[in-house]
């Protein structure tokens, strides 16, 4: 082969050297990108594991002073004596069909607020702060989006049954007696079925990273070694041509 010939074989392999080293390092990218989504998978399933949902506890038998803790909503906040307000010192209640606010009761039938001039006073509070009324549809629509706005602040509890305390904080829940935290397991399985299912994605498809990645490097080996062994044969091409001006 001419030197014309290897130089133009040589710069061909360099091309397909740089392609082919351009293509692992694409690759390699997209497999650090999974693992940081691996990470992501893991950390959403821990937090899946470790979400908390905020109960209620209910007096079961009074002799006994035995409990039941029930999911929180609107209903169980007002037979414990619980009222929602928000941040900005609003009482949340709701209205009937008539578009009238329906006034919380105890499980004992005790009206917990007391409506005057469009204001709020919540009974037992020795302050008789005034509140002013907001529609707590969207608050209290479930334990759900009680929970998160409680957790985020939004909102806070009064409790009634015991006059002249402080609202009633997701921090300050410890304290509280009505209130507790509890890991919500209700979602584990699906969060367990999803996880198992986003790491055989993960996994299928860095194994075909691997296999291509595998591929390209064998390559890349081949490449190498015929590119050494075209500077060698232009090496002793070279050679040749000055030795044959020299003894010429």
């Amino acid at each position: 082969m001419g030197l014309s010939s290897l130089q133009g074989r040589l710069l061909m392999l360099v091309g397909r050297q740089s392609d082919v080293e351009l293509q692992q390092m694409d690759i390699s990218e997209m497999q650090n990108r999974l693992a940081m989504t691996q990470m992501q998978v893991a950390q959403d399933y821990n937090d899946a594991l470790n979400n908390k949902k905020l109960v209620i506890k209910v007096e079961k038998d009074s002799d006994t002073f035995e409990y039941e803790k029930k999911d929180v909503d609107y209903e169980t906040m007002s037979s414990e004596g619980l009222v929602a307000v928000t941040a900005r010192n609003e009482v949340l209640l709701k209205k009937d069909k008539d578009g009238n606010w329906i006034i919380p009761t105890t499980k004992d039938g005790e009206e917990l607020v007391s409506i005057k001039n469009g204001k709020a006073i919540i009974l037992n509070d020795t302050e008789k702060t005034e509140y002013k009324i907001k529609d707590g549809t969207k608050y209290l629509a479930n334990g759900e989006s009680i929970t998160k706005a409680f957790e985020n602040g939004a909102l806070y509890m009064i409790d009634t049954q015991n006059p002249g305390s402080a609202k009633i904080s997701s921090i300050g829940i410890a304290s509280q007696s009505e209130m507790e935290w509890v890991l919500d397991t209700s979602d584990d399985a699906a969060a367990e079925t999803k996880y198992q299912y986003e790491l055989a994605k993960i996994s299928k498809q860095d194994n075909t990273y691997d296999i291509e990645m595998e591929k390209l490097e064998t390559e890349h080996t081949a490449l190498s070694k015929e590119y050494e062994s075209t500077t060698k044969a232009i090496d002793s091409n070279i050679e040749r041509t000055f030795n044959l001006f020299q003894n010429g």
